[in-house]
């Protein structure tokens, strides 16, 4: 787990925390879909308790969140 080093210059860190950017997404956006990622995820399956099989329907999903599409 990464505890320190928010505002460092260098960390360190284990390869498995990393993934590559597709040549087609900026840096910019490869910065934000860690956040908005993180965010979908915990609101399906932490709050939201989906399970394998399940359907869900979004609706009114225009933000950051609710637009991701890799």
């Amino acid at each position: 787990m990464v505890q320190y080093g928010t505002f460092a210059e260098y960390i360190v860190l284990s390869e498995s925390y990393l993934a590559l950017r597709p040549q087609s997404v900026s840096w910019e956006e490869a910065a934000g879909i860690p956040l908005v990622g993180v965010t979908a995820y915990q609101s399906l399956f932490d709050a939201g308790q989906l399970q394998s099989g399940q359907t869900v329907l979004i609706l009114g999903a225009s933000g950051g969140v609710g637009s991701l599409d890799l």
